[in-house]
């Protein structure tokens, strides 16, 4: 597991009651703008954290949603009775238009390779929903994640800060 991933799992207990309360309302914005109808579709979460995107997509009428992540302790905080499988985003283990809808909220700055992990998406679905956070931006709620993560052992890397 990578030392980002290992931060991440650390702050998974306390992450839906902090930084997910924001989260969950971004997300909710992103589906919004979700090329696809939600109703009866298959949705990929990648990235899912604790699942909040994907629990927006179900209460929209998804049919199933799966949720990936490289941090299992994430993981382990999504919905009872939700698939979850720990995955990278390069190398999605699912085959080809396997969903309808990849909903990737908050990742896209989190990959090295952004245009490898928007192939991968493509390839397993025909519509992606994805955001991120504009490296500028300077937030409170971007500080306050910050600062959660931190206190869980995260170190950011170059790329990232």
């Amino acid at each position: 597991m990578s030392e980002y991933a290992a931060a991440y799992d650390v702050a998974a207990g306390a992450w839906d009651d902090g930084p997910g309360r924001l989260y969950r309302a971004m997300a909710d914005a992103l589906l919004d703008a979700a090329s696809v109808p939600l109703t009866g579709a298959r949705v990929l979460d990648v990235g899912a954290g604790t699942g909040l995107a994907g629990t927006v997509a179900l209460e929209r009428g998804a049919a199933a949603v799966v949720a990936t992540d490289r941090a299992p302790g994430m993981l382990r905080h999504n919905a009872a009775g939700r698939e979850v499988v720990v995955a990278d985003a390069y190398a999605l283990p699912f085959p080809d238009e396997s969903f309808e809808l990849v909903v990737a909220a908050f990742l896209i700055n989190h990959l090295d390779e952004p245009g490898r992990g928007l192939a991968e998406f493509r390839r397993v679905a025909p519509a992606v929903a994805t955001s991120s956070f504009d490296q500028s931006w300077d937030h409170l709620a971007k500080t306050v994640v910050a600062q959660v993560i931190a206190e869980a052992g995260f170190e950011a890397p170059g790329w990232y800060t």
